[in-house]
C-alpha cells in the first residue's frame, strides 16, 4: 500500500538532508541564505526573520530523520493484519489511519523525537554561538573560555536533567499509545 504524499520528492529530500553535516549546514546556510535574502540575518534578534536561519539550521537534519522513520513505521503498520481487518469491516480510511495505524506507528517516532529534542538542545549551543544569540549555549562557550567550571557543570546538569525528564515522559507516553504496555504498581 502506497501512502499519499510519499513520492520520490519526500524520499530524496529526506535522504539528502539526512546525509548532511548539521554544523556545516548551519554556517553554509547562514551565508547562502543571507545573500539570497539580501539582508544580514545571520546574527541579532531584531525581527522574526532572525529566527529563520537558526531554526533551519537546527531543524533541517531532524526533519529528514523524522520523515523517514514516520514513513517506514506507517508502511509497516499499514500492512499488518489488524489494519486489513479494520478496512474489511468497512471503517473509513481516516479512522483506519488515525485510530488504528498511527497510534501504533507512533512508538518509534516518539522515541526518536524525544532523543532529537535533547540533541537539538545540545546542538543549540553551537547554533547560538554561530548566529550570535545570547543564551545557554553562548554562556557555556564563554564559561569554557574563561575556565568557569561551576557554570559549565550547572549547564551540563540542566541538560542531563532535561534528558532524564524527556525519557521519563516518553515512557509514560508509551502506556498511552500502546495499551498493552502497562507499568506494575
Amino acid at each position: 500500500m502506497r501512502m499519499p504524499g510519499t513520492g520520490w520528492g519526500s524520499q530524496s529530500f529526506s535522504v539528502a538532508r539526512r546525509n548532511e553535516n548539521p554544523a556545516g549546514t548551519g554556517t553554509g546556510s547562514a551565508v547562502r541564505r543571507s545573500r539570497a535574502i539580501r539582508r544580514s540575518l545571520t546574527s541579532g534578534r531584531g525581527t522574526p526573520l532572525h529566527v529563520l536561519l537558526p531554526g533551519i539550521t537546527l531543524g533541517w537534519f531532524a526533519v529528514a530523520g523524522l520523515m523517514r522513520l514516520t514513513r517506514s513505521s506507517m508502511l509497516d503498520v499499514l500492512g499488518s493484519e489488524y489494519v486489513k481487518l479494520a478496512r474489511i469491516k468497512g471503517l473509513p480510511e481516516r479512522t483506519v489511519i488515525w485510530k488504528h495505524a498511527f497510534k501504533n506507528a507512533a512508538l518509534p517516532v516518539v522515541t526518536f523525537a524525544a532523543l532529537l529534542f535533547v540533541a537539538l538542545l545540545n546542538g543549540s549551543i553551537i547554533v547560538e554561538t554561530v548566529f550570535g544569540w545570547p543564551g545557554l549555549g553562548l554562556l557555556v562557550i564563554e564559561a569554557v573560555g574563561s575556565r568557569d567550571y561551576p557554570i559549565v557543570q550547572a549547564v551540563v546538569m540542566c541538560l542531563s536533567a532535561m534528558y532524564i525528564g524527556i525519557n521519563l515522559l516518553v515512557d509514560v507516553l508509551y502506556a498511552y499509545l500502546n495499551p498493552k504496555i502497562r507499568y506494575a504498581s
